[in-house]
């Protein structure tokens, strides 16, 4: 209660200089401090923990932090990892293997998923791991989301927030093959190493297109709207993240870059079903789109109405993220003034010394 009554004054707030909202923040620190210290928590005092470490984080990111919000993750991570001894299907058991238990952890992957420190590392588990305890199958052609648990922060859209994931991990191992391709001596070696490091690269971006191309939404959540317009607000945004995943596919894996036309295609796209569902229930679920679609943006007509548009919407919608993801977004367009190379956002959190979620 008191993670909650912190978050919600600093929502209203919009600052965390606000010193009442940060008693109750401090307030929930202490609580869960005292609560680790006790040497047999029993499942509902775990519960609690990570729903408080989950508020608390919410809490950061909702007034624009860059760092504490991932000290809090940290701390989540560490309790989760030293519970499950690093096996996420046994967490469940642990935390009773109910509904309320998979929900935390899908909560769990989104952050995970939408966090710069991910995107330049890898995600915190594997995410065969996240699948395989909530019940998603994860094929070779389609991604089968069959989980029952709906998570109101991802909606239907769950199953491509765990492709991002994969996107994640293959970079990451394919960043790891080039490195150690660039460090063979012998000509012949280097040869056989950089046609195997070709071949995973295309099957691996094959395979990844094709799974987001065919992975359907997740159904249970569907089930839910209460109405036509609800429905077709939600499938938009699962299509935007279908082109912004494709985008970002070729960004991570071929490091195309935003120039070439097949990009700037897909961003009209993206483009034209972000406008739709701005002003709209789904509209917070819009910022990894926002910041895909902004870097991608190349043309000065282009770059105006985006930067116009995240005006608009930080106007409307006061959660700092959304400004946070437009100074990168100039940033970049900085880097990259003609749109001829592939500009990474999470290098640039790093160079500014940020932990940046896109929560």
């Amino acid at each position: 209660m008191s993670g909650l009554i912190g978050w919600s004054g600093l929502f209203l707030a919009g600052t965390k200089s606000e010193e009442t909202p940060m008693k109750y923040i401090q307030d929930a620190v202490d609580l869960c401090d005292r609560t680790l210290k006790s040497e047999n928590l029993t499942i509902s005092d775990k519960l609690e923990l990570v729903c408080v470490f989950f508020i608390l984080c919410a809490a950061e990111i909702c007034v624009g932090d860059v760092k504490n919000w991932y000290d809090i993750f940290g701390r989540l991570h560490k309790f989760i990892s030293d519970e499950c001894n690093g096996n996420l299907k046994s967490l469940l058991g642990l935390l009773g293997d109910t509904e309320g238990a998979k929900w935390l952890l899908s909560n769990f992957l989104y952050h995970d998923v939408l966090s710069s420190s991910s995107h330049e590392k890898g995600t915190l588990f594997p995410i065969d791991q996240y699948c395989e305890a909530l019940d998603i199958i994860p094929g070779t052609t389609q991604l089968l989301d069959s989980g029952t648990v709906c998570d109101p922060l991802q909606g239907c859209v769950r199953p491509m927030y765990v492709l991002l994931g994969e996107i994640i991990n293959t970079k990451n191992k394919l960043d790891k093959m080039q490195e150690d391709l660039n460090v063979i001596v012998d000509r012949d070696t280097y040869k056989q190493r950089k046609f195997e490091f070709l071949t995973t690269l295309e099957s691996d971006f094959e395979e990844l297109e094709t799974r987001i191309k065919n992975t359907n939404p997740h159904t249970p959540s569907l089930l839910l709207l209460k109405d036509d317009k609800e429905l077709e607000d939600h499938l938009t945004l699962f299509e935007i993240y279908k082109l912004s995943l494709r985008i970002y596919l070729r960004y991570m894996v071929r490091k195309t870059p935003p120039a070439v036309p097949e990009i700037q295609l897909m961003l009209q796209e993206l483009t034209l079903c972000m406008d739709v569902i701005m002003d709209t229930n789904v509209q917070s679920g819009l910022c990894f789109a926002l910041m895909v679609a902004g870097i991608s943006c190349v043309d000065p007509v282009d770059r105006e109405q985006m930067e116009a548009r995240l005006r608009s919407f930080c106007s409307k919608f006061p959660v700092k993220n959304f400004e946070l993801v437009l100074i990168l977004i100039r940033k970049a367009w900085e880097l990259n003034k003609d749109g001829a190379h592939c500009v990474n956002w999470f290098d640039i959190s790093e160079s500014m010394g940020w932990y940046l979620s896109l929560a």
